[in-house]
């Protein structure tokens, strides 16, 4: 069995491309085993998607105002209580209400609206498309593999290039029937328009980074493991982190899938200083159906 060809996400090298189109590549390197042939397959059973963060976030909104309730209603009872004592009370913590913490966060986008301006194919069916409140990626399968995605290029804090350092979240579940596993998708980062980026690349039964030029048909696999115990087919959290090595002569990679790291690589042969950050979907060469993902609550946070 073939794992999609990371090549395939040679993101946005397209010598013609027109403006605000969705970037395709078609690679002509070998694909790369995948670390488990054979794996178990997951549920195929997710018809209907999970909510959505941002939902689970009122829910969330809901309970603490509930908790802060609670907490002033108390107050008022030790008040009364040492007001009838005849004594002073001690001074009242002060209570606030806080938000989750956005500390370091750059760049985030829920893909409600298109100001952050991410590659849209319009009417083509190939390419990324903002679909019902996200960010959908179809790639058609092509003879030796291929893939098409997607980058914020209206979002200055990380277009053309991010901060070294950072660290990139993404909410995506593949919307691909399972049948075929030759295909994949995931978040780049440092991507270079006339360099090349990094990849993190979630397939059927493997996880991987990888390097590629947009020069040429260069492609280098850095790690590759097993697939851990998710749904492929459900919504996860993949994350990418990206940060400059000792003397920025190397960059570290890690990939993790819902908060659990899956995979680490350290590149030291002429690693990419800068770059922007996206996401992709790609098929490897022996595809039989097409790939498509959809990515929501995108968040970029510099480290």
């Amino acid at each position: 069995m073939k794992s999609p060809d990371p090549s395939a996400s040679e993101v946005l090298k397209a010598p013609e491309r027109r403006e605000g189109a969705s970037w395709d590549h078609t690679p002509s390197v070998p694909l790369a085993a995948p670390a488990t042939p054979g794996g178990a397959w997951p549920s195929a059973d997710q018809s209907k998607p999970p909510d959505r963060q941002r939902r689970r976030l009122s829910t969330r909104a809901r309970i603490l105002a509930g908790a802060a309730v609670g907490v002033v209603l108390i107050l008022v009872l030790i008040v009364a209580i040492t007001a009838n004592s005849g004594t002073t009370p001690p001074p009242a913590a002060v209570i606030t209400a806080t938000s989750p913490s956005t500390r370091g966060v750059i760049f985030q986008d829920d893909f409600s609206g298109r100001a952050s301006g991410w590659d849209d194919a319009g009417t083509n069916r190939i390419g990324g498309h903002y679909t019902n409140g996200a960010y959908r990626v179809y790639a058609a399968p092509v003879p030796g593999g291929g893939s098409v995605g997607g980058v914020p290029r209206m979002a200055r804090s990380v277009y053309p290039s991010a901060p070294q350092n950072l660290r990139v979240q993404v909410a995506a579940r593949r919307l691909t029937p399972a049948g075929d596993r030759d295909i994949g998708y995931g978040i780049v980062c440092r991507y270079g328009e006339n360099t090349g980026f990094y990849q993190f690349t979630i397939g059927n039964d493997y996880v991987d980074i990888a390097k590629s030029s947009n020069i040429g048909s260069d492609w280098v696999q850095l790690r590759v493991a097993g697939l851990p115990a998710i749904d492929v087919n459900a919504t996860n959290r993949l994350e990418a982190v990206c940060t400059r090595g000792r003397g920025q002569q190397a960059v570290h990679l890690v990939f993790s899938v819902n908060g659990k790291k899956v995979a680490e690589a350290t590149d030291t042969k002429n690693p990419y200083g800068t770059g922007t950050v996206g996401v992709f979907a790609a098929t490897g060469r022996d595809a039989k159906t097409a790939a498509e993902a959809e990515f929501d609550d995108f968040v970029v946070t510099q480290v």
